[in-house]
């Protein structure tokens, strides 16, 4: 089914009863699934991304065994009504101006979230993208508790909501370029990529900086990692394209195994590395350090 041309499914489908997979991915004519989806008692993947679909019908909190719902690239949705409680995996991309209202309260099987928004028609290249239109509320978030990997990329966000209650995340990447700071997080984190977090100057110190192993910064306005000589388990770090001034304590990290640095010409010096056990040292394209090639 996947890039077909049909407007909507078939009413019929109601009768596939053993049906366990939909895939109409790229059916970019594809403007409406039926009520009668409710009937497919069995249905464990739908994959609508890349559709024309402006909603889902109501029916679909029926369903009991769909685990994968991909909305990815939905441009014209507007409205979502209530998910089932069984979903696993859910990856959703929405217009701001159109798309209202979005509740995950009750996906609290959840174990893997990809949320994105944008604007498809900006005012002006200089627009303010955040105060254009009000972002939709994450206050349920912090229900997800069986959530493992958590990816957002989001404009109009200053703050995210508290997600020390995540007990079970393990990878969180960020990319939302009007986030000023970050929320607490658990203590069960294994890895943190922020990307593309434009208004966001400073990483504050970890509450539970001996968990993570993995930290990951990527066109970020951070000048400062607080405490960073605290991450003691860290293994691989990665910066690029950041506005970092000084790395204070990064000679502390002795799990540390794998270092990239480049693209960072704010960064003045580093300290001595000599007593760290890395296995792969890139550092290039830094203008006031010396280019150090892999180990």
């Amino acid at each position: 089914m996947d890039g077909s041309f049909m407007r909507k499914l078939p009413q019929s489908i109601g009768m596939l009863k053993k049906l366990e997979e939909i895939r109409a991915s790229r059916c970019r004519s594809l403007e409406k699934i039926p009520e009668e989806i409710q009937g497919l008692s069995h249905l464990r993947i739908l994959v609508l991304s890349h559709t024309n679909i402006p909603s889902l019908p109501d029916s679909i909190s029926s369903l009991p065994h769909l685990r994968n719902l991909d909305l990815y690239s939905c441009d014209n949705l507007r409205k979502l009504p209530l998910l089932p409680s069984s979903l696993v995996a859910l990856c959703l991309t929405y217009d701001l101006s159109k798309l209202k209202s979005l509740d995950i309260s009750s996906l609290t099987n959840l174990k893997e979230l990809y949320l994105a928004n944008y604007l498809e028609e900006e005012a002006s290249p200089s627009a303010d993208r955040s105060s254009m239109v009000e972002p939709l509320s994450l206050s349920g978030i912090d229900k997800l508790t069986k959530v493992e990997a958590l990816k957002l990329c989001l404009s109009g966000f200053a703050t995210l909501p508290d997600m020390s209650a995540l007990s079970q995340l393990r990878k969180l990447d960020l990319q939302c370029p009007d986030l000023q700071h970050l929320p607490q997080l658990p203590k069960s984190l294994k890895k943190l990529t922020l990307h593309d977090c434009k208004s966001l100057e400073k990483l504050p110190e970890l509450k539970h900086p001996k968990s993570l192993s993995g930290l990951e910064l990527l066109s970020c306005s951070v000048r400062e990692i607080q405490g960073l000589g605290n991450l003691s388990s860290l293994e691989a770090l990665s910066i690029s394209h950041c506005e970092l001034v000084k790395l204070e304590g990064l000679e502390c990290l002795t799990s540390l195994r794998t270092l990239t640095i480049s693209y960072c010409d704010s960064l003045l010096e580093l300290p001595d590395l000599s007593n760290l056990k890395l296995r792969t040292r890139n550092i290039h394209h830094c203008k006031n350090i010396p280019q150090q090639d892999s180990l």
